[in-house]
């Protein structure tokens, strides 16, 4: 459902067309077969694999959406020890930028490491209006096992419309899914535009500018911002935009 989200051809649906979000970036997929045993170990042979090949494919992002494969989602712990972290500490190592699910409840406590941009969501009911954005009532946030708040950044989180790929959907010409998988699939489709437009970007100076340039969504006690594409590429215009920030995480 992500790869559909970023990459599918325009669809036209009640005369509005639908396109994937990034349908130009190339999309390396690595079953990560989350919550299965020896995962872990799977995923850092995979990944290793896959980054041997990283300059020549120009590998910018990796986007997680089940990162907490074999947590207690209740026990906090440090972020470390999870399986998929030790998984991709190599590409961190090397400057690609981890986008991952912040979660879809309040209910568990997992939440990402700070090196990981932590995509939550919030309710965008459709539209394009901010002023009608409201939170998500069952929205995870606050430290993670290693005291670091999470998430960075919000985005929609449902009714997110992809082509229809189940086959009871066969008289159907959209699905929808949502969820904080969906919503971070969203930020990396944003994510890989960006780092096209802009290709002296850095993972943490994208980072930063996303999380800077987000809008608090009013009425929400969750300190992160609502993605605002806009105004990232208006400042990334200006004559005097920064061209390198240190790595102190938000």
């Amino acid at each position: 459902m992500s790869t559909l989200a970023l990459a599918h051809e325009p669809i036209l649906l009640e005369e509005q067309i639908h396109v994937g979000i990034a349908p130009a970036a190339t999309f390396i997929v690595l079953d990560h077969g989350a919550f299965t045993t020896g995962e872990g170990e799977r995923l850092k042979k995979g990944m290793e694999w896959i980054l041997e090949h990283g300059v020549e494919w120009n590998i910018k992002i990796i986007l997680s959406t089940g990162w907490q494969a074999l947590d207690n989602e209740v026990y906090l712990k440090n972020t470390s020890e999870n399986s998929t972290v030790k998984a991709l500490a190599t590409a961190v190592q090397q400057g690609i930028l981890v986008i991952c699910s912040n979660g879809n409840t309040r209910l568990n406590n997992i939440m990402p490491p700070i090196q990981y941009l932590a995509v939550g969501g919030y309710v965008d009911r459709g539209k394009a209006d901010r002023s009608l954005h409201v939170p998500f009532p069952d929205e995870p946030y606050g430290r993670n096992g290693d005291g670091h708040f999470r998430p960075d950044i919000l985005a929609p989180r449902l009714h997110l419309t992809i082509p229809s790929y189940e086959t009871e959907d066969s008289g159907q010409r959209v699905s929808f899914y949502g969820g904080t998988s969906g919503s971070a699939a969203l930020v990396a489709g944003v994510a890989a535009h960006l780092f096209s437009q802009f290709p002296s970007l850095s993972a943490e100076m994208l980072r930063h500018l996303l999380v800077e340039h987000g809008e608090p969504l009013e009425g929400n006690d969750n300190l992160a911002p609502r993605i605002n594409v806009e105004n990232t590429i208006r400042y990334m215009n200006r004559a005097d935009k920064p061209r390198y920030i240190k790595k102190l995480y938000p």
